[in-house]
């Protein structure tokens, strides 16, 4: 293959007729997600709660979360 300098190069180099148009790839299929039998693992906790209370259950949940 021959190389050319950018001073050489012309028009007529560069067709514009680019012959099949190119594909666009399809995109892949995301499963639905299954629905699973463990339960939530994070803390619920009411606003109508006192705030020790909260304070207490949001204890337990950190210290049960490290155990684990």
């Amino acid at each position: 293959m021959k190389k050319y300098h950018a001073n050489e190069l012309t028009d007529e180099d560069f067709p514009e007729d680019k012959g099949k148009p190119i594909k666009k790839r399809k995109a892949k299929k995301v499963p639905k997600l299954k629905p699973t039998i463990t339960p939530f693992r994070g803390i619920l906790i009411c606003e109508s709660e006192p705030e020790e209370l909260k304070q207490q259950q949001y204890k337990q949940y950190r210290m049960k979360k490290f155990v684990l």
